[in-house]
């Protein structure tokens, strides 16, 4: 949801307060677990600590187009902000062509971090 949305139905905060706030009531409610989208993957890592298990959708490889998803990351982008595990998802659902089944991957994915992305300016 965009700003306009969350307004639309009555949310005063920008989305991005509002996803701390709901995560922040959900931990104090013994919840750890949450589906977050990539532009917010790295806001709840640093609430959620390593014990937050942080499920991503909207995740697209480099290059390919958002389709019907509007925040989208590639997996890198994605556990490199904290995800723990990503929903990969066909990048265009509307192909005249159906997807070939899956076969196991060569690509050496990244393991995935527990630990708070790392900021630009954060000292080493």
């Amino acid at each position: 949801m965009d700003q306009a949305q969350t307004n639309a139905i009555g949310i005063p905060r920008s989305p991005a307060q509002q996803v701390e706030l709901l995560t922040r009531m959900s931990l104090a409610a013994g919840i750890r677990g949450f589906v977050t989208s990539p532009e917010e993957v790295a806001a709840l890592r640093a609430l959620t600590g390593s014990q937050g298990i942080l499920v991503t959708p909207g995740i697209r490889p480099a290059g390919s187009a958002k389709g019907d998803q509007s925040r989208i990351a590639t997996p890198a982008e994605a556990l490199r902000q904290g995800a723990s595990f990503l929903v990969v998802g066909r990048p265009s659902p509307t192909t005249q062509t159906p997807p070939k089944p899956p076969r196991p991957s060569s690509t050496k994915w990244p393991k995935p971090s527990n630990q708070p992305p790392v900021s630009p300016t954060t000292e080493r």
